[in-house]
């Protein structure tokens, strides 16, 4: 019996680390979308406050919003609220290529100093970090900001921000 579970504890924890590894694998994956994919907007606000570009990784920090949207929202503890929808994701852009980069929130961000026009911009953060030996073309690309929005639309803004892998 004691076998039994032995063999059982350790078919889960290998099936948990596959999928572990898994999804380690996949975020760390470049996607590429044509840009004529996206619509261009000039309603995402952003500062690009950091990038590091060392021989082995990309980073690149800041914040960005699509000022003044908000969604209707209920949960159980606040009933009916407005809230910003987060969904913010850096991609280098070259030529008419897109290429995501898979990014996470940083909740240390507080820009509701910064826009304050009485809606709550906290956890608008970003971090990305990527493998630059995942990108095959080198040359110079553009940073960009792509929101994707509660309905699933993509918005994109190219910004100034110039990098070379």
């Amino acid at each position: 019996m004691m076998k039994k579970n032995l063999i059982v504890l350790l078919t889960i924890f290998g099936i948990t680390l596959l999928f572990v590894g898994a999804f380690i694998y996949e975020k760390r994956q470049v996607h590429v979308f044509n840009l004529n994919t996206y619509e261009n907007t000039d309603n995402i606000y952003y500062d690009v406050t950091d990038i590091k570009n060392d021989d082995e990784y990309l980073k690149i920090y800041g914040w960005a919003i699509n000022k003044g949207v908000t969604y209707d929202f209920y949960n159980w503890i606040i009933k009916d609220g407005k809230s910003v929808y987060i969904n913010t994701t850096i991609a280098l852009v070259k030529a008419d290529m897109v290429y995501e980069i898979y990014t996470t929130t940083d909740y240390g961000v507080m820009i509701n100093d910064i826009i304050n026009d009485g809606i709550d911009y906290r956890n608008s953060g970003f971090v990305s970090i990527v493998d630059t030996s995942t990108f095959k073309i080198a040359g110079e690309y553009n940073v960009a900001i792509i929101i994707t929005t509660i309905n699933g639309d993509k918005l994109i803004t190219i910004t100034d921000e110039v990098i070379y892998i």
